[in-house]
C-alpha cells in the first residue's frame, strides 16, 4: 500500500513541478487498490503540493463563496476520488479555466479495477459541455477559440481549451478533435512545437488541415524528416501548392519549389487548409529558404500594421517582410512588443530553422545559459534540457569517457547506459549514431585540450537523428571547459574525503606527504616541516593537529621571526604582574595556552641563540616558568616546527643549535615546491578560480591554453604566488567567455619573480658547493678518500666540508 501511495504522490509532484504559464494540467492515477489508498494519496499529495505553492482542494469540499472567489487567484490542486466529487469538479474546472489567471492541477484517483463506476459513458457524454462532438456547440466553441487565437489572446485560449480537455477526461469521454487541434495551434503560436506535435498526433482523423499544422510544427521544431513526411503528396488527395513548395524547399529542390509557387499564385483565392494569410507565410518561407527574397517580398504583399489590435497572421507576415530586407524592418520594434505582450514566441521562432532545418538557431540561447550560469552542474543540466527542448530527444546526458557514468543529464539515467549499446557508441570515439527499432542513440565526443573527457549522448526518434546529431555536436563543442571544471570539482570533493583535505594535489609527492601525515598524526613526537616559502607548511601542521588525539584542544601558531629577545620569553612562557614595565597584569604564554594541544613554531630557524636555549629547556623538561615568577608549571604540548631554510646549514654555520635540531626533528617532513609538481597546477588553479569569480562577479572559464600557460611557469613563489596570479587573472579576465593564454601571459609578465628565486651570492655559492660535493660522493659510492682526490682536497678537508654543508 505504501509503495502505491508513494508512487501516486510522486506522479502528482512531478506534474506540479512542470512550468506552465496558465491553464489546467490533468492527471489520472489508476494504480490504487482501494478507496483507503486514494484518501491516503490525497492527504500526502496535498501536503507536498502545498509546499510547491498550490492550494489543495477536494472537489466535493464545501467552500464559502468568499473563499472560492479568492481561490480563483491562487494555484489550485483539485483532487477527485469518488462519485460526489464529479459534478463539483466540473464546475470548478469551468471557473478556473475561464476566470482564473493561474496554472492549476486536476488529479483523479481511481482504483485499478475501476472502469466507469459512477455513471454510464452515454450519460456523461450528454452532460459534458465539450463532449457533444456532433451538435452545434462545438463549432461555436471552436469559433470562439479561433477568435481568441487570432487576436493573440493565447493564454486565455489555452486556459479555456485545457479546461475543456480536463472536463472531457473527468467524464470519461474522448476529447473532441477540434479541441485538440485548437490546443495544438495555441502551443504552436507559443513556440511550444513539441507539445503542439503531441496534440496533433493524438487527433484521430488525418485531415488536410491537421496535416498542414503538423507539418508547420515539425518545421518549427527543426525536424526535416517530419516536415517532408507531412508535406508529401498523400494518396488520393491533391497537395496544396503552399505545402508542396515547403516540401521542395526542405528537400533542397529549388526548381520544384518555384514551380509550386507559380501554381500557388495561379490558384490564389482557392481553398486552403491553413487560411490564405498563413498560406502566404508558408510560401514566402519556402522562397526565403531557396534564396528568392524578392519573390517572397512579392508574395507577402503590402505591409499591414503589426501593433496593438493586429491579428497574429499579420504579425507573422510583417516579420517575414523584415527578413526579406537586408536590415531589420521598421516594424521590428512593434513585432517585439506584440510578442512580449501576447507570449507568441512561435512568431519569434518562425523561420529560425532556415535553410537546413537545423538547431543552429538555438545556439545563442545555449551560449547565454553557459555564460550566465555560475555552477558547472547547473550549466550541464540546463544544456541537456536545451537539447531536449530543441530536438525533441527523449533523454540527453553527458557521460564519462568509458560510457559507464553520468556527469549530468536530463532524462538519462545510469541503467540506460547498459541498454541499447550506449557504452559501445561512446567508446567508439568519434561521433556515432546507433539506429534501433524504435529510437536512435547519438554520441558526440567532448574534447578539452585535444583529449576526450566525455561524450554527449542523446536518444530520440529515428526521424530526428540528423537534428539530434547537430545539437549533440554543438553541445559538445561549447561545454568542454564546463565539463573539465565539473570533473575537477568531483575529484576535489573526493580528495576532501581523504586524509588531508587541506593539501590539494594528485602528484606522487603530495601523496607521499599525505601518507607521512597519516603516520605521524597518531604520535606525540615533535615534527619538523621543511620547504620553501608558500608551499603550505602551516596546512600540514593543522592537518597533523586535526588528525591527532589532541584535536579537541587548542592549536596555537607563532611566527618566530617576529619574536625579539625582549619578547620571546614573555610570548612563549608568559609573565607575572609587574615583571617588567607595562606588565599591568599576569599573562598566559603560548605554551600554557596550547597545554594538551599543539604549538606551531613557524620560521623556527629565525630564533635567536637565547630563544633557542629557552626552547630547548622547555622541550627537554616539559615545564615552563613565567617571567617574574619562581613557580614551575608543567606543560603537555606537541611542538610542530617549520622552516624554509635547511636547519642542517644553520647548524654547520653555527647559527642553530644541533641539540635543538635533534629535539625538533624527531619526525621530518618536506613539502615539495610547486615547480616539482606541475601536474597539480590545473587542479589548484581551478580550486582558486571559483571563489575569485564570486568576488569579482564574473563568469569566465579557464581555457585549456590558459592552463597550459600556467603549467609552463616556474612558480618561484609556489602556491602563494599561484593564488596571487589567479587573483590578478580574475581582474584581467573578460566578464564572460573563456580565459585564454594571452590573458595569463599579461598577468605573468608583471610578476617580478618569474625569472626564478632571488638569492644572495653566499647562498648561491653554498648551494653549488653542496651539489658538487654530493655528486662526487655519489660517484665514488661514499668513499671519502677517492672523492677528496677527485675534488683536490684532503680527506680531512672533505670531512670538514661535509660537516659544514650539512651533507648526510
Amino acid at each position: 500500500m505504501l509503495d502505491r501511495v508513494a508512487h501516486a504522490t510522486a506522479r502528482v509532484v512531478e506534474l506540479a513541478e512542470r512550468p506552465q504559464a496558465r491553464g489546467i494540467r490533468w492527471l489520472r492515477v489508476s494504480s490504487l487498490a482501494s478507496d483507503l489508498e486514494a484518501e491516503a494519496a490525497i492527504e500526502e499529495a496535498s501536503r507536498q503540493v502545498r509546499g510547491l505553492g498550490f492550494v489543495p482542494l477536494r472537489a466535493s469540499a464545501a467552500v464559502p463563496p468568499l473563499t472560492a472567489q479568492r481561490l480563483l487567484h491562487r494555484h489550485v490542486a483539485l483532487f477527485v476520488a469518488s462519485h460526489p466529487d464529479r459534478a463539483p469538479a466540473i464546475d470548478w474546472i469551468r471557473k478556473l479555466s475561464v476566470t482564473s489567471p493561474r496554472a492549476h492541477l486536476v488529479v483523479e484517483f481511481r482504483r485499478a479495477c475501476d472502469g466507469m463506476p459512477f455513471e454510464s459513458a452515454t450519460h456523461a457524454h450528454e452532460r459534458s459541455a465539450v463532449g457533444r462532438g456532433h451538435d452545434e456547440s462545438e463549432p461555436c466553441a471552436a469559433a470562439t477559440v479561433r477568435m481568441l487565437i487570432g487576436s493573440g489572446e493565447l493564454a486565455q485560449a489555452e486556459a479555456v481549451l485545457s479546461g475543456a480537455a480536463a472536463e472531457a477526461a473527468i467524464q470519461d469521454v474522448a476529447v473532441p478533435p477540434g479541441i485538440r487541434l485548437a490546443l495544438g495551434q495555441v502551443y504552436f503560436w507559443q513556440g511550444r512545437f513539441e507539445e503542439a506535435e503531441s496534440q496533433f498526433d493524438s487527433c484521430p482523423a488525418a485531415t488536410s488541415e491537421l496535416r498542414a499544422w503538423r507539418a508547420l510544427a515539425s518545421w518549427g521544431r527543426g525536424d526535416a524528416a517530419g516536415t517532408r513526411r507531412m508535406t508529401a503528396r498523400s494518396t488520393g488527395h491533391r497537395q496544396p501548392p503552399s505545402l508542396a513548395a515547403l516540401n521542395s524547399a526542405v528537400r533542397g529542390h529549388a526548381d520544384q519549389a518555384c514551380a509550386s509557387v507559380h501554381e500557388y499564385l495561379g490558384r490564389a483565392g482557392g481553398p486552403s487548409p491553413l487560411g490564405h494569410m498563413l498560406d502566404r507565410a508558408v510560401v514566402a518561407e519556402a522562397l526565403l529558404s531557396i534564396g528568392r527574397a524578392a519573390w517572397a517580398r512579392e508574395v507577402l504583399g503590402p505591409p499591414a500594421p503589426a501593433g496593438r489590435g493586429a491579428r497574429i497572421e499579420d504579425v507573422v507576415l510583417a516579420r517575414l517582410r523584415a527578413a526579406c530586407d537586408a536590415a531589420t524592418g521598421a516594424d521590428a520594434p512593434a513585432i517585439r512588443r506584440y510578442i512580449q505582450r501576447t507570449g507568441a514566441m512561435g512568431i519569434a521562432r518562425w523561420g529560425l530553422g532556415r535553410p537546413m532545418m537545423s538547431v543552429l538557431h538555438a545556439v545563442p540561447a545555449l551560449l547565454q545559459l553557459v555564460q550566465e550560469s555560475d555552477d558547472e552542474l547547473v550549466t550541464l543540466k540546463r544544456g541537456c534540457a536545451w537539447m531536449r527542448r530543441h530536438t525533441g530527444a527523449d533523454a540527453v546526458g553527458v557521460v564519462t569517457p568509458d560510457g559507464r557514468g553520468i556527469i549530468a543529464g536530463d532524462g538519462l539515467h545510469e541503467p540506460d547506459l547498459s541498454d541499447g549499446g550506449v557504452a559501445g557508441v561512446v567508446l567508439a570515439g568519434g561521433p556515432r549514431t546507433l539506429v534501433g527499432v524504435s529510437h536512435v542513440t547519438v554520441a558526440s565526443p567532448v574534447r578539452y585540450g585535444g583529449i576526450v573527457i566525455g561524450a554527449v549522448v542523446a536518444r530520440g526518434r529515428p526521424e530526428a537523428a540528423e537534428t539530434i546529431g547537430e545539437a549533440a555536436a554543438a553541445l559538445a563543442a561549447l561545454l568542454g571547459a564546463t565539463i573539465r571544471a565539473r570533473l575537477d570539482a568531483v575529484a576535489l570533493a573526493g580528495s576532501r574525503a581523504a586524509i588531508a583535505p587541506e593539501i590539494l594535489g594528485r602528484s606522487p609527492s603530495v601523496a607521499a606527504v599525505r601518507e607521512a601525515i597519516a603516520r605521524a598524526a597518531g604520535t606525540n613526537f615533535a615534527v619538523l616541516i621543511e620547504g620553501e616559502s608558500g608551499t603550505g607548511k602551516e596546512l600540514v601542521a593543522r592537518a597533523l593537529h586535526r588528525l591527532s588525539a589532541r584535536r579537541d584542544r587548542r592549536f596555537s601558531a607563532v611566527n618566530c621571526a617576529a619574536l625579539t629577545d625582549e619578547l620571546i620569553e614573555a610570548e612563549l612562557f608568559g609573565h607575572a604582574r609587574g615583571a617588567f614595565t607595562g606588565a599591568v597584569g599576569a599573562r598566559t604564554g603560548l605554551f600554557e595556552e596550547a597545554h594538551g594541544g599543539t604549538l606551531f613554531l613557524d620560521e623556527v630557524s629565525e630564533l635567536s641563540a637565547r630563544g633557542q636555549a629557552k626552547l630547548l629547556r622547555v622541550l627537554q623538561e616539559r615545564e615552563i616558568r613565567r617571567l617574574g615568577e619562581n613557580v614551575v608549571r608543567p606543560v603537555d604540548v606537541r611542538v610542530i616546527a617549520a622552516t624554509n631554510l635547511p636547519l642542517g646549514d644553520g647548524v654547520a654555520q653555527g647559527r642553530f643549535r644541533e641539540d635543538l635540531l635533534f629535539r625538533l626533528a624527531v619526525v621530518r617532513m618536506r613539502m615539495p615546491a610547486l615547480r616539482d609538481r606541475l601536474e597539480d597546477v590545473p587542479l589548484l588553479a581551478q580550486a582558486f578560480w571559483k571563489p575569485l569569480l564570486a568576488d569579482s562577479g564574473k563568469r569566465a572559464v579557464l581555457g585549456p591554453d590558459a592552463i597550459a600557460e600556467l603549467c609552463r611557469h616556474r612558480w618561484p613563489g609556489n602556491i602563494r604566488e599561484l593564488q596571487n596570479v589567479m587573483a590578478a587573472l580574475s581582474v584581467a579576465a573578460p566578464p564572460r567567455g573563456i580565459v585564454r593564454a594571452r590573458h595569463v601571459s599579461v598577468v605573468l609578465a608583471g610578476v617580478t619573480a618569474s625569472a626564478g628565486p632571488v638569492a644572495r651570492l653566499e647562498v648561491a655559492l653554498r648551494g653549488f658547493e653542496r651539489q658538487v660535493v654530493s655528486a662526487a660522493l655519489v660517484r665514488h659510492s661514499g668513499r671519502r678518500t677517492s672523492a677528496a682526490r677527485e675534488l683536490g682536497l684532503s680527506r680531512q678537508g672533505l670531512t670538514k666540508a661535509i660537516r659544514r654543508l650539512g651533507i648526510a
